[in-house]
């Protein structure tokens, strides 16, 4: 039988401090993105913005029944590589940082 895995939740249950808290935290997020794929030559970034209050209130309801603790993608960005050893070094690089 499977173990039940409890989801990852944000500490706060309201989604306007989050998002308060998303858009202060934002540039600096990106710029740690960037930092982690430094001198990665198949790593490409892309930069996201702030996801849209309206679509963060439609998963808020469909989703996670109304509990915004689990609201945990409001800052976000993506890095895709064509070289498997650019991405283990990006690890490494995200899990020195944590």
């Amino acid at each position: 039988r499977a173990k039940a895995t409890r989801r990852p939740c944000q500490a706060v249950d309201d989604l306007a401090v989050l998002f308060g808290q998303a858009c202060k935290l934002n540039a600096y997020y990106q710029l740690a993105v960037a930092h982690w794929t430094t001198g990665l030559k198949t790593a490409v970034v892309a930069h996201a913005p702030v996801k849209r209050r309206a679509r963060a209130v439609e998963k808020l309801w469909r989703s996670y029944r109304g509990d915004a603790r689990h609201v945990i993608d409001l800052v976000r960005a993506s890095i895709t590589f064509s070289s498997f050893d650019d991405m283990v070094q990006c690890v490494r690089q995200i899990r020195s940082n944590a």
